[in-house]
This record gives C-alpha cells, structure tokens and sequence, in this order.
C-alpha cells in the first residue's frame, strides 16, 4: 500500500508530482511512485528532484502490478 505525505511533493519544471511510496518503507531506501491521468512514474527516493525516473503507460503499469 502507497501512502503520500506534504514531504512527498516534488516540483518540476512544470508541475506537481505527488510521490508515494509504500507504508512499509520505514527508511529513505525506497522506490517512489507518481500515478497521472496516462502514465505512472517511479523514482529512488534517494535521488529526489536529481536522478532519473522511469515512466510505464497506465496499461504497462496495470499489467506489471
């Protein structure tokens, strides 16, 4: 289960993502996930605004979970 929370906002060039990462992620050792209108985004919550990301379309999402 996901929970998101005010420190889990992220500013990008030109908007606002809502990262979410699992209740059980108890440390900043984790994967983050932003779910939009067609495509779901994961980060390492260690890279915050700087590293990489890798984007699924909502159906690759669905199929993977």
């Amino acid at each position: 289960m996901f929970h998101a929370s005010t420190s889990d906002i992220a500013i990008g060039e030109t908007e606002i993502r809502a990262w979410k990462r699992s209740s059980r992620c108890h440390h900043a050792d984790c994967v983050e996930v932003a779910i939009e209108a067609e495509k779901v985004i994961i980060r390492d919550s260690k890279c915050f605004n700087d590293g990489p990301v890798i984007e699924f379309s909502r159906d690759a999402w669905q199929r993977f979970t």
